[in-house]
């Protein structure tokens, strides 16, 4: 089973209580005090102490300064992205599309995809085959369509009809 390290600052804490108890407790700095073996004296094992607390206070000014560098670089990225979104018209109609300084830009002209005549005539079917499915007409095809009213119409005729019968004839 992997151990498991203890966070930033649980280390701090044991750092800095160590170092208080050795101050408070060691009024001699030149005391030995063997260590797995290794012999240290009080101004030793307070310095080591002392160097955890430093190191790990750097490293997290670092890492602040890693993370403003980062919100920075985002902030500055995206207005690079925006400049060369509008960048890109701007060379276009100064020099060409197909220009060298377009290119030298990085603005190569755009690649026009020749279709085969298999892909064209594929594309004309599918077209009428849409314009069928969503019953879609032209100009002339919509213009014979006339719309008529079941029962407006038959109720016209009737009233035409009555109309010729009541007028008086001379």
């Amino acid at each position: 089973m992997p151990k498991i390290q203890p966070n930033n600052a649980a280390i701090i804490d044991k750092c800095s209580q160590r170092l208080r108890a050795l101050k408070s407790h060691v009024p001699d700095v030149d005391i030995g005090i063997d260590i797995n073996g290794t012999a240290y004296t009080a101004a030793g094992v307070i310095a080591l102490y002392q160097d955890c607390l430093d190191v790990r206070a750097e490293l997290g000014t670092l890492r602040a300064m890693l993370q403003a560098t980062i919100v920075r670089r985002e902030q500055i990225e995206a207005k690079r992205r925006e400049a060369d979104r509008a960048l890109k018209p701007w060379v276009i109609n100064k020099f060409g599309e197909g220009s060298v300084p377009a290119h030298e830009f990085g603005f190569p002209p755009p690649k026009v995809t020749e279709l085969t005549v298999e892909q064209k005539t594929l594309a004309v079917e599918r077209r009428l085959a849409t314009r069928k499915a969503r019953h879609t007409m032209g100009r002339r095809q919509k213009e014979k369509i006339r719309g008529t009213v079941e029962g407006a119409d038959e109720g016209r005729a009737e009233a035409e009809s009555q109309t010729v019968d009541s007028v008086p004839s001379s």
